[in-house]
């Protein structure tokens, strides 16, 4: 008998060691945070909370369940706006993976926002904060992170016949930087496996069976149409397969083990809708296109994966 405590042990222990840092807004969020106030109105100020600001300006404001009162000053008259409060996405999105964290946040004011941007308009008292798109600036730095959930593979082994597989579980982490607001790179390592449960565990197999898992390296241009990201690029591909053979003829446990490993050069497409700022769903295409190890020959492989993507602001 064998315990298979392999690369879905290591995948799960770096997964939930990385996201804990992020599985609620009472870690992710500061109470202060900074928003981005301006108005149709010239020379006015904005008076919030006792304090007066020359707009536009950007000022750090207290997260609260409570609407934010704000008095618009200007050489003819003053108005009060009221910006409502929202939940904010590290709230919604974050917890999504460890759940724990929703319940964590009830009692924290964290969870809350008024959006980043706060515009005056002339002819409003009151400013609903309604959703609106993200349009990241030129210049703007993303660490990301993301779940490869569902996979699908098709490779070819060297010596074996065509395998096709599904299951679950992986790993992606990389950095975008966003050369305008509609046009950004994306350098990122993933790691995607065919599990056959929803989560990782250590699985006792006793009757034989396969594993298939790819490890790969890539470089996309992306574009963003309103919330929806379009990518493609260069990818760099280690695929392994793994086969156990137990021949239960014999009174004694015999296990006879079949594995190879390939390095692939191919392609990278992706497409993700934006829930907001932070937490996207989209889908993976790699087509591996030109096999440089053990023998170089073109031969197509191929992974699909349906990824859930978090992401996070290193540089403004």
């Amino acid at each position: 008998m064998r315990v298979n405590i392999n690369i879905y042990i290591k995948l799960f222990l770096l997964t939930i060691s990385s996201f804990l840092l992020f599985s609620c807004a009472t870690i992710f969020n500061k109470s202060k945070y900074p928003v981005k106030i301006n108005t149709s109105y010239i020379d006015a100020k904005a008076e919030i909370n006792d304090s007066i600001y020359s707009l536009p300006s950007i000022v750090d404001i207290k997260r609260s369940k409570k609407d934010l009162q704000i008095k618009l000053i200007t050489d003819t008259c003053n108005k009060l706006y009221t910006i409502k409060t929202g939940l904010s996405s590290q709230y919604k999105y974050l917890n999504i993976l460890i759940w724990l964290g929703y319940f964590i946040d009830l009692t924290n004011n964290k969870r809350f926002t008024y959006g980043d941007e706060i515009y005056l308009d002339s002819s409003n008292y009151i400013v609903p904060n309604l959703k609106q798109a993200y349009k990241p600036e030129k210049g703007q730095v993303f660490f990301k992170l993301s779940l490869p959930y569902l996979n699908n593979f098709i490779i070819k082994p060297q010596n074996e016949e065509t395998r096709i597989s599904n299951g679950f579980i992986g790993f992606s982490t990389g950095v975008s930087y966003y050369r305008n607001n509609k046009t950004f790179l994306c350098l990122d390592f993933n790691i995607i496996t065919d599990f056959f449960i929803p989560f990782p565990a250590p699985i006792k197999k006793y009757n034989g069976y396969e594993e298939i898992s790819s490890t790969y390296l890539s470089l996309s241009e992306n574009r963003a149409v309103n919330k929806i990201n379009f990518g493609y690029g260069l990818s760099f591909s280690i695929n392994k397969w793994y086969q156990s053979c137990v021949d239960t003829n014999q009174v004694e446990y015999i296990e006879d083990t079949k594995h190879t490993k390939s390095q692939s050069i191919g392609l990278i497409f992706s497409s993700y809708y934006n829930f907001g700022r932070y937490f996207s769903i989209g889908i993976k295409y790699k087509p591996d296109i030109y096999r440089i190890y053990p023998i170089a020959e073109f031969k197509y492989e191929h992974s699909i994966s349906i990824d859930f993507l978090w992401r996070f602001i290193i540089k403004r």
